[in-house]
């Protein structure tokens, strides 16, 4: 498999205990997320949007699907 370069900027917010913020993909998109695994599904969607094809793909092979 080819190796890939995925660039994503966070903004991080720690409110009462709980992180919060917003991450921004390469062509500009911006999702908000709240928690910890907010923020894993938000860089789970951002790679999805940015390579389709190639990782979803790949995801489905590594799980045996």
């Amino acid at each position: 498999m080819a190796e890939t370069t995925i660039t994503i900027s966070l903004e991080l917010r720690l409110e009462d205990d709980c992180l919060t913020g917003c991450a921004l993909g390469a062509s500009g998109e911006r999702r908000e997320f709240l928690g910890r695994l907010g923020l894993l599904a938000t860089i789970d969607a951002l790679v999805d949007d940015s390579y389709p094809n190639t990782l979803a793909d790949g995801d489905d092979q590594r799980r045996g699907s």
